[in-house]
């Protein structure tokens, strides 16, 4: 990982996953650290800001999309215990002017909604609160485009949000544990 980010200078994701790793590991300070020196020339990466514990709450609650981004750089490193914290967070509403027409707020949002049942599933806890919330959340304006995340997702939770959301994949889905 720290060759990652020596050879790639202005790549903050390399920081992020560092960062997110050293943490994992039980090196607080060093994760801090590194967080903080990339949040210094990339002061609005919302993974680093997450990071260090400064999340910018208004602006994720804008868009639900930047949440499922934040929450799936964790999932992907296997880390769900964080991902779920990230989409259960507590967002105020969103600033009229600061967000798209019909978006929907991260609590409002099927997409969050599914990723926190996956995540309990992945930690052994129960997910059948979050999948009976996400069937009953509209789907209007979603557009789930995360193929990695489905690969990984397991059938059960794909053809669920397939179904409910006809989502036509590009190429075969075929899911499988990353």
């Amino acid at each position: 990982m720290r060759s990652a980010t020596r050879s790639a200078p202005d790549d903050p994701r390399a920081a992020e996953e560092l960062s997110a790793v050293l943490e994992a590991e039980g090196q607080k300070e060093e994760a801090q650290s590194v967080a903080n020196e990339w949040l210094a020339r990339f002061p609005q990466r919302y993974f680093l800001l997450e990071q260090v514990g400064k999340p910018d709450l208004q602006h994720l609650g804008d868009d639900a999309e930047r949440v499922l981004n934040v929450a799936s750089e964790y999932m992907r490193l296997g880390m769900y215990a964080r991902a779920l914290d990230v989409l259960s967070g507590d967002y105020p509403p969103a600033v009229t002017d600061e967000t798209e027409p019909g978006m929907l707020a991260p609590g409002k949002h099927p997409m969050v909604a599914y990723f926190r049942a996956y995540c309990r599933e992945k930690l052994g806890q129960s997910s059948s609160a979050d999948f009976n919330a996400a069937a009953h959340l509209p789907t209007n304006y979603v557009f789930p485009n995360r193929q990695k995340i489905w690969k990984s997702c397991g059938p059960l939770l794909a053809s669920i949000c397939r179904m409910r959301m006809h989502i036509i994949c590009s190429e075969p889905c075929t899911f499988h544990e990353v």
